[in-house]
Formats: structure tokens, C-alpha cells, sequence
């Protein structure tokens, strides 16, 4: 079974069959230390840090350079053989590179294996493609401070087949995959965390959590917190993200907090985010997609807090989608488009409904039920001419007191604003507080299956709030 592990690897839509070629290794006894400083090796070769022993260390520093030669099909492992565990690489400072060209794994087989990118290193290459915990448990790959990169050329897999392996970029690091990002191939538990202001994590093509099923698929996470950034940018016709593609891969979650999420997609018909199986969690912080899809039971969406952006949306996993915790601020910008809520969106206390987002006009089309809860937020934005507009095909469900924030982008203050218009409006807007432009004050007003703004002078309405 090892031989044959060996001789093949599932890779993101395909199969590739390769033989494997054995070089001297590198390192010959345990707790062995090889360090490259401030000079190049050029290596032909498969590069062993630990083909079966332990706890070896590669230390690349001060500018040093290990290029291994993968256009002969030579490959880069840390952790070779099931015997080889807790085995390191560290590539620190700047200028300081490892220029891996074939495979790149961090643990073929060998648990406990650890590669670092630290203050200005720099990773390159991995064209047939990067693991991180490949047939093996708990491996780790960290890329921290300003100017440390990882850059893969092809598909990067975290937790292929096992389980507990965990991916971080720190502190203003960067991680670049040219290809598809698969978090979990039949493998669970493992982590991909992007934190601190500046960390980025970028993907030109697909991020898919759970790809094929096992069930022990489960449990993979990705966390986007404290400024960190993930941009799946999906420019040669990939699938977006998606949480849970397979059968039996449950329990796969992204979660959001004060971080950023943006999927943007160059072929117009490939969605942005997909939740199949799983949790998408957004505390604080902003999502921003082309597309949002809802469709299955076993999907779940949890908004809290922060910003979820969205230019289509189709809910349908039999609940109303929420906006907010009914504490926290919570925005929900449907720009232009399409947007379907089958089982109804209901917006919290404190969470903002905006169309077309904040200092943007907009046009939105709703399909399904929409619920102000008491003490909701109208966002409009509006000019001399044109304004945000929502047509709502169902019920608009209006609370006895909401707040509206409007912002005039040209000064101009029309005497009547029509923001939204329903198949029915339910409840009054009699009693909701006005919002002021100096002298003048916009009180919102219920005229058939519309809602208006009306301008009046200030003074001049009885009972403003």
C-alpha cells in the first residue's frame, strides 16, 4: 500500500501517475542540522530534510538559495517515510529562498513535519503542485512578517488524506497559489489561518473545502481574523469557493472575524461562494462576492456581525436568511442583481439593509419575503436624479420603529425619494425616526406597495422623533 501511495497522487480533477527517483539523502542521522547561509546550492535530485529519520533541520539563511532542478522531476520533501517525523526546514530573512520547482511537501508520510517562512523569506516554485500533511498527520507550514512568500505555481493541498495539519500566514505574510486551493481530500481537522493586517492569502482559481468524500472529510476550517485578507480572484474558470463540494464531507466552516473574504470571478457564470455542506460565519469583518449560493439543508450561513456584500444571491436551505445577531452591527449590501431568498430574509435589530451598498446607488431585485425587525436600518443613498431601489417580490414587513441612514452623494434632496416597492407592505412607517439634512428632515412614508422618503422643512411635521 506504501509503494502504491508512492506511485500515485489524487490532485485537484485529475490523476497523475509518477515513478518515484531516489537520490543519496541529505540527512543520515537524526537530529541532524544543514544550514545554506549566503550561498547557493544547486541541486539534482529528489531533496530528503528526514527520508526516514527525525528531527532534522534545514536552515536557509543571510540570502542563501536552494534551487532544486524540477524540470528533471525532482522534488522537495520534508517527513518522507511514515518513520520520519517531526523534521523542520526554516528559510529566514531576506533574499533567503528555497526554489522547489517540482513537488513541494510539507509531510509525505512523515508526521510532525514543519516548514517556515520567517522575516522576508521566500518560497517559489511547487509546478506540480504543494501539500502540506500529505499521507501523514499534524504537519505545519507558517509564512510570517512583511515580505515572507510562498508563491505555488500549480494546486496546493492542506491535509490529503490525514488529518490535524494546519496552514498559517502571519504578520503580514503572503501565500500565492496559482491553481486550486483544496482544504481537507479526505482528510479532516486541518486548519488554514490568515491573521494579522496585510496577511494575504491569494487563489486564481478554485478554494474548495471537503473535496472528495470520506468520512472522515470533516471539520476542515479556514479563518480569516485580524485584518487578514483571503482573495480567491477565480480567473481561469474555476468554481469559486465552495464549502462541502462531496457527499459525507460535513462540518467544513469558514470563519470571518476582522478579516476580509473577497471572491471575484473573470467568467461570469462561475459562482463565488458556495455553501453545500457546512458553515459560513461572518462576526466582523467584510465578505464580498459575485455570487452567493444557500441551496442545500446541510448549509449553513451564521451573520453576526460586519459586512456581507453580495452581486447574486440564491438562498433556499429551508430558513429565513438572518442579518445580524440583533446586538452587533450587521450590513447587508445587495449591489445590482438578483438577489433570492426563498424562505425570506429577516434584518435584526441593529443590522442595516443597504442596497447597492454605502455611497453607491444601486438596483435590487429581491425574490422572497423581507422582515425589518424593530430598531432595523434603512440604508439609501441617493442623488438630484436617481436613487437606490429595491423591487420586492413578496411581503415587506415593516417593525413599529426603525432607523434610516441616507446620505445625498451630489448635496441634491429631492422632495420624494421611492426606495422600495413590495408585492405587499405590511406595518407602518407612522412612527419611525426621521433622519436630518439640516433644515430639512426625511421621514419615511407607506403609499400603496411603496415605500417613500418625503422630504419636509424642519418644525413643519407634527410628531418628529
Amino acid at each position: 500500500m506504501r509503494t502504491q501511495r508512492r506511485l500515485m497522487e489524487m490532485v485537484v480533477g485529475c490523476v497523475v501517475v509518477f515513478l518515484a527517483v531516489v537520490a543519496q539523502a541529505q540527512f543520515t542521522t537524526d537530529y541532524q542540522t544543514n544550514i545554506i547561509d549566503s550561498v547557493t546550492n544547486n541541486w539534482s535530485g529528489h531533496y530528503y530534510v528526514g527520508s526516514n529519520t527525525v528531527s532534522d533541520l534545514l536552515l536557509i539563511r543571510n540570502g542563501g538559495f536552494l534551487d532544486i532542478e524540477g524540470g528533471k522531476g525532482y522534488h522537495f520533501y520534508i517527513g518522507y517515510d511514515s518513520g520520519a517525523v517531526s523534521n523542520t526546514v526554516i528559510i529566514d530573512g531576506p533574499n533567503s529562498e528555497l526554489n522547489a520547482t517540482g513537488y513541494l511537501a510539507v509531510g509525505y508520510q512523515g508526521d510532525y513535519s514543519t516548514l517556515i517562512v520567517t522575516n522576508g523569506g521566500v518560497v517559489n516554485g511547487a509546478s506540480w503542485g504543494a501539500y502540506v500533511g500529505w499521507f501523514s498527520k499534524n504537519c505545519r507550514a507558517v509564512v510570517t512578517g512583511s515580505n515572507s512568500t510562498w508563491t505555488s505555481d500549480s494546486h496546493f493541498v492542506l491535509g490529503a488524506y490525514n488529518s490535524g495539519s494546519r496552514f498559517s500566514i502571519l504578520n503580514g505574510g503572503a501565500a500565492h497559489c496559482k491553481r486550486d486551493v483544496a482544504l481537507g481530500q479526505r482528510g479532516g481537522n486541518n486548519v488554514i489561518e490568515v491573521s494579522g493586517v496585510n496577511s494575504l492569502l491569494r487563489c486564481d482559481r478554485s478554494f474548495i473545502m471537503g473535496w472528495e468524500y470520506s468520512t472522515g472529510c470533516i471539520n476542515n476550517s479556514l479563518i480569516v481574523t485580524n485584518g487578514g485578507t483571503v482573495w480567491v480572484r477565480d480567473i481561469d474558470d474555476g468554481k469559486g469557493v465552495i464549502i462541502g463540494l462531496n457527499a459525507g464531507v460535513n462540518g467544513n466552516y469558514v470563519q470571518v472575524d476582522g478579516g476580509s473574504l473577497i471572491v471575484t470571478n473573470a467568467i461570469s457564470n462561475t459562482p463565488g461562494i458556495d455553501v453545500l455542506k457546512g458553515a459560513l460565519t461572518l462576526n466582523s469583518g467584510k465578505v464580498i462576492t459575485e455570487r452567493l449560493y444557500l441551496t442545500s439543508e446541510l448549509g449553513f450561513i451564521h451573520f453576526n456581525g460586519g459586512s456581507l456584500a453580495t452581486y447574486g444571491t440564491s438562498v433556499s436551505n429551508g430558513t429565513a436568511f438572518v442579518v445580524g445577531d440583533g446586538t452587533d452591527t450587521a450590513t447587508l449590501a445587495l449591489m445590482t442583481g438578483t438577489h433570492t431568498f426563498f424562505d425570506g430574509v429577516t434584518i435584526s435589530s441593529n443590522a442595516v439593509f443597504a442596497t447597492g451598498g454605502t455611497n453607491a446607488i444601486g438596483t435590487a431585485t429581491v425574490n422572497g419575503d423581507v422582515t425589518l425587525q424593530t430598531d432595523a436600518v434603512l440604508d439609501c443613498d441617493f442623488n438630484g436624479s436617481t436613487n437606490d431601489w429595491t423591487q420586492i417580490t413578496g411581503v415587506l414587513s415593516l417593525p413599529v420603529s426603525a432607523t434610516l441612514s441616507l446620505r445625498s452623494l451630489d448635496g441634491e434632496t429631492p422632495m420624494t425619494i421611492p426606495i422600495l416597492e413590495a408585492t405587499t407592505i405590511s406595518g407602518s412607517a407612522d412612527d419611525w425616526s426621521v433622519f436630518r439634512f439640516n433644515e430639512l428632515v426625511y421621514r419615511a412614508d407607506v403609499s400603496g406597495n411603496q415605500l417613500l422618503l418625503m422630504r419636509v422643512l424642519s418644525g413643519t411635521v407634527i410628531n418628529i422623533r
